[in-house]
């Protein structure tokens, strides 16, 4: 009998420890009700919110960590708001350009970005040590190269068609070549980003962007990565939702079909050209919570971090927040 009592202990520790460890699109979502709730300076309930969330997780994202302070400073919990303030770097603009903060006593204020700093130099030097940086920054650097190229010329010589011709084809062929490169390092490391790399290397992003076949032939990788806390789900789904609407509008019907998604079927989550947008609201909330990404806010673009200001709204936020009873994220 101890021995079962033993066993099931073990296994209940192994489940909550796993589920801690694994949780980021429960996370997610209850991160989005938070930011709901922030965004309506529901300080109280975003607060309650967040600390539910960090509680799915080992690691909460960076971000989130700024909005759960911020909503902790409005409700009176200075103290427990500084706390959590200090684990976010770099400090500086979160301090002095958000609006939170302006009543925080200055001997404090100078306290935190001294004792900030020390933890800003260390991230950067964990970066500049890392081999794989160089790799991602040489990446992004010839991804775009020529797409600056491309730029001028359609500044200085929209009619030149042979000259955008030949540039969009460098294009192509320096895509083509950076993802074999993308792939050689997934298959040795997973995917790169999010929690578990120093900085969140914005190269993953702009390969999801450009390269759709990518996108939509790997969902298992993407989903996992989401799951893993690697990747930020507003990325994949933005990515997703043009890649999507790229194969409508240039795939033939063969190409089309192979990847198995209706002809009348323009996106999924409405983060991507959200003026062509033509999924019903349930179905985009539904889908969104699948992954974790938020149906309230466009979440391909950097939330503003400034006081009495909100994201752009998702297309049919006024169509949530009129039936809200009916919509939750978890």
């Amino acid at each position: 009998m101890i021995k079962n009592y033993s066993y099931i202990i073990l296994v209940l520790f192994f489940l909550i420890n796993s589920c801690k460890s694994s949780n980021y699109i429960k996370y997610h979502n209850i991160v989005n009700e938070a930011e709901y709730a922030f965004y309506n300076e529901d300080y109280l309930t975003a607060s309650k919110l967040y600390g539910k969330a960090f509680k799915k997780v080992k690691i909460p994202f960076e971000n989130d960590m700024f909005f759960y302070s911020a909503s902790l400073w409005e409700i009176g919990e200075q103290k427990k708001s500084l706390k959590l303030l200090d684990t976010i770097g770099p400090l500086d603009a979160y301090l002095n350009k958000t609006g939170f903060f302006e009543k925080m006593d200055p001997t404090i204020k100078s306290s935190l970005l001294t004792s900030n700093q020390l933890k800003v130099d260390k991230i950067d030097s964990i970066r500049l040590s890392n081999p794989l940086i160089p790799i991602l920054d040489s990446l992004q650097e010839r991804d775009q190269f020529f797409r600056s190229q491309k730029s001028v010329i359609l500044q200085n010589f929209p009619d030149d068609s042979i000259m955008l011709v030949n540039i969009n084809r460098k294009i192509k062929i320096q895509d083509s070549l950076n993802l074999i490169v993308i792939d050689s390092l997934f298959k040795i490391h997973g995917f790169i980003g999010g929690l578990y790399f120093p900085t969140y290397p914005q190269v993953m992003r702009v390969y999801m962007l450009h390269n759709p076949e990518w996108v939509l032939n790997n969902p298992e990788l993407f989903y996992d990565a989401i799951k893993t806390g690697r990747l930020w789900p507003g990325d994949y789904a933005c990515a997703y939702d043009k890649a999507v609407m790229n194969y409508k509008t240039y795939a033939s019907k063969e190409e089309f079909e192979r990847y198995r998604f209706p002809q009348d079927t323009l996106e999924k989550y409405g983060q991507f050209d959200r003026k062509n947008c033509k999924v019903s609201p349930e179905t985009v909330f539904s889908e969104s919570t699948k992954i974790g990404v938020s149906p309230y806010f466009q979440d391909n673009v950097s939330f503003p971090k400034k006081k009495d200001k909100t994201p752009e709204k998702h297309l049919y936020y006024e169509y949530y927040e009129k039936h809200k009873k009916d919509f939750r994220c978890y």
